[in-house]
């Protein structure tokens, strides 16, 4: 028997998404997103995130049979759960970040945060002259409704990046990890 495959832990989540904290610190509400599905414009992907979700929802119920009642099934997977909490609560957060972004337009930043907007503009995939517009608009501190959506469809790039990632290695790592449990 091989030793069940781990997938990234939280830390590193955290790690490669920490210029989020700030504007996400700002937003922290009790409760969580549960359930959302991923409504965009058309250029993204539903299908990726809906994945996430469906096999996040699935695993879970699967893996509450197992513990409580011992039924075991395909979908059973103790340790893909551990790692799609760690995925869900980063999406969450992107989530609550782009809802708060959209409360900013044409309010003053709050401190601190104009850095943290810069380097979203500066990952985006937009075009270096749209760019530019963005941030010559920053300089006042103040997003315009151009910037908020340029940095809302950052963020929804990186939550389809983020769920795509977390399905792959689910389906690279399922099947070792529930044969681990027979």
């Amino acid at each position: 028997m091989t030793t069940p495959t781990t997938y990234v832990d939280a830390d590193t989540l955290k790690d490669k998404y920490d210029y989020l904290a700030m504007p996400m610190a700002a937003i922290m509400k009790t409760g969580e997103l549960i359930g959302r599905k991923f409504k965009a414009d058309p250029s993204y992907s539903n299908d990726v995130v809906n994945d996430f979700y469906d096999l996040r929802d699935k695993t879970i119920k699967a893996n509450n049979a197992y513990k409580n009642r011992k039924v075991m099934s395909d979908n059973v997977d103790l340790i893909a759960e551990n790692q799609f909490k760690a995925y869900y609560k980063s999406i969450s957060s992107m989530w609550k970040t782009i809802d708060y972004i959209d409360s900013l337009v044409n309010k003053t930043l709050p401190d601190g945060h104009k850095e943290s907007y810069e380097k979203l503009i500066n990952q985006s995939r937009f075009a270096d002259s749209t760019k530019q517009k963005v941030l010559d608009d920053l300089k006042d501190n103040k997003l315009n409704r151009e910037s908020v959506t340029m940095l809302q469809k950052t963020i929804r790039d990186e939550i389809v990046k983020l769920a795509d990632k977390a399905v792959k290695e689910y389906k690279a790592n399922h099947k070792e990890n529930n044969e681990a449990l027979r």
